[in-house]
Formats: C-alpha cells, sequence, structure tokens
C-alpha cells in the first residue's frame, strides 16, 4: 500500500513538474522575415524598420528558407550615374542567425570576430585590417559595429553591425570599395528606426 501511495504521489509530482515547464513560441517563417514595400522594410519580431532613399533597391532574400538564420534583405546603392548600367555602388544585407542553445559563450563580440576568421579563410591573407571594434547606437539599440579593411588587388571594405534579440542574432552587413562610399552608408543608416 506504501508503494502504491508513493507511486501516486511521484506521478502526480511529474505531472505538475511537466506541466509548469514554461515553452518558448517558436516564431513562424513569416514573422522572422518581415515584409517588403517598395523601398521600406518592416520586420516587427525584429522590432526594425528600414525606409531606404530612392537610389536604394531592396530586394527580397532568394535564400531565405530557414528559421534557423539566413538573409533578411538585400539592397543595392546605385549612383544615378550608375542606374542605367545596373551596377551598384556598394550593398546591404540584413541576416539573421538563430543562436545555439546549448552555447553558452555566443555573444555579438564572438559572431564578430569568427566573421573575421572566415574573412582570412575566404581571401587567404594575414592583411586583413579590423578596426577597433566599439558599440553603436542603429534603430534605437544598441549594436556592435566591427569594420574590415580587405587589402586584395583594390581596397575591399565590409561594415557589420550586430545585436542579440532574444534566441537570435541580427546582424547588418554592408561591403563597398571606397572612405566616399563610407558617408554614403552613414547617412543611409538614418534610415533604420525601430518598428515600436
Amino acid at each position: 500500500m506504501k508503494k502504491l501511495l508513493l507511486f501516486g504521489v511521484l506521478l502526480i509530482f511529474i505531472e505538475h513538474s511537466c506541466i509548469s515547464i514554461p515553452r518558448k513560441k517558436v516564431p513562424s517563417q513569416e514573422e522572422l522575415h518581415g515584409e517588403i514595400v517598395g523601398n521600406k522594410y518592416a520586420n516587427p519580431f525584429f522590432n526594425l524598420f528600414i525606409d531606404l532613399p530612392v537610389n536604394w533597391q531592396i530586394k527580397p532574400a532568394d535564400n531565405f528558407k530557414s528559421s534557423y538564420g539566413g538573409t533578411l534583405l538585400h539592397a543595392d546603392y546605385f549612383d544615378s550615374a550608375d542606374i542605367n548600367y545596373e551596377t551598384p555602388l556598394f550593398q546591404c544585407d540584413v541576416k539573421f542567425t538563430r543562436i545555439n542553445p546549448f552555447d553558452r559563450s555566443a555573444t555579438p563580440l564572438k559572431e564578430l570576430e569568427e566573421t573575421y576568421d572566415a574573412l582570412a579563410v575566404i581571401y587567404d591573407t594575414t592583411e586583413l585590417i579590423q578596426h577597433p571594434i566599439k558599440m553603436v547606437t542603429l534603430a534605437g539599440k544598441n549594436y556592435l559595429h566591427s569594420s574590415i579593411t580587405i587589402p586584395e588587388d583594390f581596397e575591399y571594405y565590409m561594415d557589420e553591425y550586430i545585436r542579440k534579440e532574444g534566441d537570435y542574432f541580427v546582424s547588418v552587413i554592408f561591403n563597398y570599395y571606397s572612405e566616399e562610399e563610407r558617408e554614403l552608408i552613414q547617412e543611409s543608416l538614418s534610415s533604420f528606426k525601430k518598428l515600436k
């Protein structure tokens, strides 16, 4: 009788424990992806709104297939002289990555360091220049900002802004070829705002 009573108490305890475990809602791909209308991009899940000037052309990301990470949008900046040739001066990608729940060391800083290491392998160079990483405010949120110069036959620059949003990293990446273009990028960053 004591064993039966103990077994009953144990079952009630297990049932109560299982019920009280909070479960996180996994967002749908539509929630993660956001919406593009003209030159405006809205993403309530990541609390991001982008209203890019007329020189930008926003495109939905072709490779968005996973809820674990991918490109949310791709945008090209055209100089008015180049727009007929469809040659963008520089590009911007907004990406997200789901954080591995078992990797307790996952941080925006670690993500930036891994980007630098990957670029060093891709370009097979030890001459990459990583400028000091700093905290900046973009769209009303704190982002870590990294700027990398790749000295190949021509200089190539990559600026990455990254932050943690819940279980995800959100990053904004600009690829460009001159310091003058960096000034245009800085002007374009004012188009990034909080949605709510």
